[in-house]
């Protein structure tokens, strides 16, 4: 028995399977040890086996023993079998760095760093920007870089370039409620700070306060002028400082009421 799905991500769209089978033994027997091999194939030479669940069952008794992890064990190709083409040279997203009998350890070949300078920006509504980041590639047919392109909602009032430029970004203190950036470009760009857009954060630029904009759907971004500059996202939300305001006009009217009471409690003993 199997069943067939849709895999899509930003480079490939393909079939993947899951089966379900099993087979008799002509006798009861003590099974010592298996293996499940896969044979590499010229045409899929990034096929990938993925077992979900091995049993050994007594059909006399009606009973069934699934194998634990401990009971299985992960090896390579043997040296007379061709190893596979590794995945990270086809410029797919994961690519394998590590293995044992209970984990995988998987580098993302994609990763983006926490934060960095966009050159250009693309205006998209939400759906359109949600097609964009699924298939990586723009509604003109191009392929998307977010190294390159930010996708926001209204264009940034300070003119993009949209050219190749020299900008880097620093992160040089990170807290829960405050991340400070130093950045560098020889034009305007989009500061993209890898996190996701919340109400209560500011932005400020060299001090002074700006827009934060929400970018590539879910992300925090600023509008950066060209030469260097300190950017400071600091998260200060309505009700966090409607709350100081009260507790400082309830603590001032404390007082005022404390001295008044000790005015009169004088101005009585003298009398």
């Amino acid at each position: 028995m199997a069943t067939s799905y849709d895999v899509n991500d930003n480079q490939y769209k393909y079939k993947g399977h899951t089966y379900l089978t099993s087979f008799a033994l002509p006798e009861k027997a003590a099974i010592e040890s298996g293996e499940i091999v896969l044979e590499p194939q010229p045409q899929w030479p990034n096929l990938l086996l993925t077992v979900f669940r091995v049993s050994l069952v007594n059909a006399t008794e009606g009973r069934s023993y699934p194998l634990t992890r401990e009971m299985t064990k992960v090896e390579s190709a043997s040296p007379e079998t061709e190893p596979a083409q590794p995945r990270d040279q086809k410029g797919e997203r994961w690519k394998l760095v590590a293995e044992s009998h209970l984990v995988d350890i998987y580098e993302n070949a994609r990763a983006l760093p926490r934060a960095w300078l966009a050159p250009e920006t693309r205006v998209l509504d939400d759906a359109a920007m949600l097609q964009v980041i699924r298939s990586g590639i723009l509604p003109d047919g191009s392929k998307w870089d977010p190294l390159h392109t930010a996708l926001v909602e209204t264009e940034p009032s300070n003119a993009l370039t949209n050219s190749a430029q020299d900008g880097r970004a620093e992160i040089t203190r990170y807290e829960p409620n405050r991340v400070n950036v130093q950045t560098h470009a020889s034009g305007n760009s989009v500061l993209v700070l890898g996190e996701n857009d919340y109400p209560g954060w500011r932005v400020y630029v060299d001090g002074q306060s700006a827009d934060v904009w929400r970018v590539n759907y879910a992300l925090r971004g600023v509008a950066i002028p060209a030469g260097e500059h300190q950017v400071s996202f600091v998260y200060r939300p309505w009700s966090v400082m409607g709350g100081l305001l009260l507790s400082l006009l309830t603590a001032t009217a404390l007082i005022v009421f404390s001295a008044g009471r000790k005015s009169v409690r004088v101005t009585t003993g003298r009398s």
